[in-house]
């Protein structure tokens, strides 16, 4: 099978248009072509809600980065939490140190979530 059409359809030409045809149809696509203009409030909606994307993606950028210092922060204070030694020690008296810290480090963000929660 091919894409090549048969050599007899090199011979056939179709016969031109009239110029009076020509001038009536690109006279038709020009009308129509004109009628397809938005109307200004539909442009002012359309700039309205580029400005409000644009806008929600800014604020969310911002709250983001405003976030990560915070992270910070908590991740922080979850290792100074008061007895964390003492768990430690008490979780490597009966498995290794490695699982101790591992397992308080569980237990405070399992905590931390919870009460961040409610």
């Amino acid at each position: 099978m091919t894409d090549e059409l048969p050599k007899i359809f090199d011979a056939l030409k179709p016969p031109p248009a009239s110029p009076e045809l020509r001038e009536r149809v690109l006279s038709a696509v020009n009308r129509e072509l004109a009628r397809r203009r938005k109307p200004a409030w539909e442009r002012a909606f359309e700039l309205g809600v580029a400005a409000c994307l644009t806008l929600g993606i800014g604020l969310n950028a911002w709250q983001w980065r405003g976030d990560l210092g915070w992270q910070d922060e908590v991740d922080q204070t979850a290792t100074e939490i008061a007895g964390r030694d003492e768990l430690v020690e008490a979780v490597a008296s009966i498995t290794d140190k490695a699982t101790a810290e591992m397992l308080v480090d569980r237990l405070v963000t399992v905590a931390w979530n919870s009460s961040a929660r409610n």
